[in-house]
């Protein structure tokens, strides 16, 4: 008798059989009684994307419902409830309370942890994890009178100036200012 994981063998003639007839549009409870098989035979032997059965999926815990809900409410994201708690975003947004319409959205008290990561000269890779959100909802909530991408901190000028009079390397003042090699030289003191 041959294991759930291994389909029942087929001969070559059957395989095709099935194949064909999976592409004219049969159902497999169609192709079984024609061939005189199991469906389930059948339908091991379907190409996976013609394939109704989605496999074992994996069962969550009432328990764990309930924290993705509560992580929706919190103000994560899909792509952070995936992460958390490993599942998919489809399964992540399943349990999405309805009152929560936007993914992007972000509590109030992460935008103030933005926006007082901002005004402290903080990295935004930082305030991303202070806020547990991306870099990229840092960047799109950053305060409209803080500079934009292309400028930087006053506090990664001071470690950039720093790191120079330190007699520190290019690269070595760009890892600890969180910033590229060319805005290190471009903030080069002035001799």
């Amino acid at each position: 008798m041959p294991s759930p994981d291994k389909p029942t063998p087929v001969t070559a003639k059957q395989y095709l059989a099935i194949r064909r007839a999976l592409r004219d549009g049969l159902t497999p409870e169609k192709i079984a009684q024609e061939l005189r098989i199991s469906v389930e035979t059948v339908r091991a032997h379907q190409p996976q994307h013609n394939s109704m059965h989605r496999g074992p999926g994996k069962h969550l815990t009432e328990d764990t419902k309930k924290q993705i809900r509560e992580a929706w409410i919190a103000g994560l994201a899909a792509k952070q409830i995936k992460r958390k708690f490993g599942v998919s975003e489809g399964t992540a947004r399943r349990y999405r309370p309805s009152g929560i319409r936007n993914d992007k959205a972000i509590s109030k008290k992460q935008q103030e942890i933005i926006e007082k990561g901002w005004r402290d000269g903080e990295r935004a890779v930082k305030i991303a994890l202070l806020a547990n959100v991306s870099v990229y909802t840092v960047y799109n909530y950053r305060p409209a009178d803080i500079g934009r991408k292309n400028s930087i901190s006053k506090k990664q000028q001071k470690i950039i100036q720093k790191g120079w009079k330190d007699g520190k390397t290019p690269t070595v003042i760009a890892n600890l200012a969180d910033v590229s090699i060319n805005t290190v030289h471009k903030y080069r003191p002035q001799q």
